[in-house]
């Protein structure tokens, strides 16, 4: 997991997401409403930081006119 940015810390280990509208408080050990953004001790981490989201395989050469 990685840092993530733009947040905000505030007392007792508490955190202000400030990625989107909602500005969650999150407390530690909890999540924000997306699901993706953590609070661990006080430190708000990405908990999908590197995954892939979409992948789609595509032939380069499906139009009629590849080889022309």
């Amino acid at each position: 997991m990685k840092e993530a940015y733009l947040y905000e810390k505030l007392k007792d280990e508490s955190v202000r997401c400030r990625l989107c509208s909602h500005e969650c408080l999150i407390r530690p050990g909890s999540k924000g409403i997306c699901g993706v953004r953590e609070n661990l001790a006080g430190t708000l981490v990405s908990r999908v930081y590197g995954m892939v989201i979409a992948r789609h395989s595509d032939p380069i050469e499906k139009k009629p006119l590849a080889h022309f």
